[in-house]
C-alpha cells in the first residue's frame, strides 16, 4: 500500500477548515503566480478538493488537463466560481 504524501494531508487538513469565500480568496491569490514547486502542486490539487467537498462548480476555471487554470480571478455565484 502506498503511504499518501504528508503535505497533501497538512493542505487538506488546512483547507477543510474554510468557508468557500475563504477558499475563493486563496484561489484569487493564487491566480498570475508563475513560481511553480511539487509543494504547490499539492496544495492547488487539496483546494481543488475542498471546493469539490462544499459542492463549488469549479468547471470554469479547470483546464483540460483537469487542475486550475490560473489566468483569471474568480467570483463565486450560485454556487459556481465564475471567471471575472
Amino acid at each position: 500500500m502506498k503511504k499518501e504524501n504528508q503535505m497533501a494531508v497538512r493542505f487538506r487538513t488546512q483547507l477543510a477548515e474554510l468557508s468557500k469565500e475563504e477558499l475563493l480568496e486563496i484561489f484569487n491569490k493564487e491566480v498570475g503566480g508563475r513560481g511553480w514547486t511539487s509543494a504547490r502542486a499539492f496544495f492547488l490539487v487539496e483546494l481543488g478538493n475542498a471546493f469539490r467537498k462544499l459542492e463549488v462548480d469549479i468547471s470554469e476555471v479547470t483546464n483540460y488537463s483537469g487542475g486550475f487554470s490560473l489566468n483569471r480571478k474568480a467570483i463565486l455565484k450560485a454556487n459556481k466560481l465564475v471567471v471575472i
